[in-house]
């Protein structure tokens, strides 16, 4: 199957149920299959063929939903752009994509018009709301007659879409998911997130981001469900749709999970119906999640996966969410690999380590990438008979739990000993004045590398370099004792919620 059949089948199958829901905007399956086909028609009658690329500059709404189910359907190449760059990044990877068009809505066009002349290999741009002559009108080409039904461009092999990844170490790398890496993984998360046809998830995350689409997003169309859409995060509002759309789903970030944890809004609204509170993309202090556990019960499961390998490639369920006794050390891990899913701990050389020794994560599987667009040495080092090298450093214990040690670039060597940031982060998280924090390694003409942090206060609270400096002291050893704390007012994130430490580096240099 591919994508489109997914959005095809459901359609077949209620075509009067609720698919999408944006702002006051409802659709039915039917309608938006008929929305999607048209829309579909009118990017091929602009004479893109099977394989094109198509950029999307979208902020959440329901027209980006529509746009890459039409790619989809269409044959076309679906290539999401991050809302958080700037003009000359997304003209960067909109030629290494070859961009033939791109559509993009009023708010965001400033970003990229300067630029546009920049692509050489942009044919069109479409435009949502965007009042430039210029621009061919997003509802001008749902006015075309649909006349996919019959001739369906895609197949399970093709690429459904080029996910650039977020950069946080440097260029972002073009990442080939096709039709069948995609499917599956939806077939996956059905199964260990249990969603329904009567399910309702909630995207909240950024549409293109792995966790959301992948993660919720296409899973819950495959079965019929509602996919309810929201703009932009914030506590109440959160809290708010959930009670009024009676959510079972939601897929969030760490950082988004401990402001919610923050706020005053908390226990103001009835969000029972929720099933499935997930998290993921990032690395989920245990203090918060403790937390979280006693404020909304029993309902999380934990995601970990890569953009390489769609989303999910272990999963921490529900049940494995303990406070007490021996299993509550399992908070501190992944969980365990899926089903359909192989996942080894190797050292440098590929060997496997026994449990409870620290390598690399390894993961093989019918999600894993094709590769990299256009660049075969990069996918030759990262893919390794069809082992996907993470950069992640993990143990499995003799359950076969995965616990992460931290990405394997992030790895401090100071004074020839191996400090992993992640332990000295769950250490500065349990401090009372502390809302994030990261931890990187700095050149130290003594020790190779000296250990800082960057801290970001909790609201109200106030602390020291010097308070927090004893606070690890009294709790670390030694060599794992940062020698400076530098306080930020906000711990810089891409949109998947993960730390882009390249960005502390720089700024501490």
């Amino acid at each position: 199957m591919t994508v489109g059949d997914l959005l095809e089948s459901s359609a077949a199958r209620h075509p009067d149920k609720e698919a999408l829901v944006f702002e006051s905007s409802r659709l039915t399956y039917g309608q938006l299959l008929e929305r999607v086909d048209r829309l579909a028609s009118g990017l091929l009658e602009l004479g893109l063929k099977k394989g094109d690329r198509v950029g999307i500059f979208l902020y959440n709404c329901r027209q980006a939903y529509e746009s890459l189910l039409a790619t989809a359907r269409a044959g076309l190449v679906f290539v999401p752009l991050n809302y958080m760059l700037n003009g000359p990044e997304l003209a960067s990877i909109m030629s290494h994509a070859g961009v033939k068009v791109l559509i993009v809505e009023s708010e965001l066009f400033p970003v990229v018009e300067p630029v546009l002349s920049d692509v050489s290999t942009l044919e069109h741009t479409i435009g949502i709301d965007c009042d430039s002559d210029t621009l061919i009108d997003y509802d001008y080409l749902l006015g075309k007659e649909a006349k996919l039904r019959d001739k369906l461009q895609a197949n399970e092999a093709d690429l459904f879409g080029l996910m650039y990844t977020s950069g946080t170490t440097g260029l972002p790398k073009g990442v080939m998911l096709t039709h069948g890496n995609v499917v599956t993984h939806a077939q996956n998360m059905v199964r260990d997130y249990e969603i329904r046809e009567f399910s309702k998830v909630f995207i909240i995350l950024p549409y293109f981001v792995g966790a959301s689409l992948n993660g919720i997003g296409l899973p819950c169309l495959s079965q019929g469900g509602a996919i309810v859409i929201q703009r932009r995060f914030t506590p109440e509002r959160f809290l708010q749709t959930i009670q009024g759309e009676r959510i079972t789903h939601v897929q969030v970030v760490p950082t988004l999970l401990v402001r919610l944890l923050q706020s005053d809004v908390v226990g103001k609204f009835d969000i029972s119906s929720l099933e499935v509170f997930g998290y993921g993309s990032a690395p989920m202090p245990v203090d918060r999640l403790k937390q979280a556990l006693r404020t909304f019960g029993p309902i999380f499961s934990q995601m970990y996966g890569l953009t390489e390998t769609c989303a999910m490639s272990t999963c921490l369920a529900r049940e494995d969410h303990v406070l007490e006794g021996p299993e509550a050390e399992r908070l501190k891990s992944c969980g365990r690999p899926v089903g359909g899913v192989d996942v080894r701990i190797v050292d440098e050389t590929g060997s496997e380590r026994p449990d409870g020794e620290v390598g690399e994560l390894v993961i093989r599987g019918p999600t894993v990438m094709r590769g990299y667009w256009e660049s075969p040495d990069l996918t030759s080092q990262a893919v390794d008979d069809g082992w996907f090298r993470s950069g992640d450093l993990a143990y499995r214990d003799t359950d076969g739990y995965i616990f992460l040690n931290d990405r394997k670039k992030d790895l401090i060597i100071t004074g020839g000993f191996n400090v992993f940031p992640k332990e000295i982060e769950e250490v500065l998280y349990t401090h009372p004045a502390v809302f994030e924090c990261a931890v990187v390694g700095k050149p130290d003409q003594e020790w190779g590398e000296a250990v800082a942090a960057f801290v970001s206060l909790r609201k109200g609270s106030k602390s020291t370099e010097d308070e927090l400096l004893q606070f690890c002291r009294e709790r670390l050893s030694r060599f794992k004792r940062p020698k400076s704390v530098s306080f930020v007012d906000e711990i810089p994130r891409n949109p998947s919620g993960k730390v882009m430490k390249r960005l502390l580096r720089e700024e501490d240099s």
